[in-house]
């Protein structure tokens, strides 16, 4: 690709990283979203059977630093 999704998830986890983000990907999707600390949500089935949900919720140090603009918007897998 172009690299329109990395830098769309950048800013997003740039001005939102703070907070818990939900959303929904096709199975292609999920790994891409795994390398920014997105993990698989079964507690909320997709009523579309295609549609995977996934959830990030930042770590206690990853909150501090972001609050304090000390971290970039890039996260690994370690998730």
């Amino acid at each position: 690709g172009r690299g329109y999704g990395e830098k769309l998830i950048k800013k997003i986890l740039e001005d939102f990283g703070d907070k818990k983000i939900l959303l929904s990907t096709h199975y292609g999707g999920v790994g891409f979203f795994r390398k920014y600390g997105f993990k698989l949500e079964v507690e909320r089935p997709s009523r579309h059977p295609t549609l995977i949900s996934m959830v990030r919720k930042p770590s206690p140090k990853e909150d501090a630093l972001l609050k304090v603009g000390r971290i970039s918007s890039t996260f690994d897998s370690r998730f």
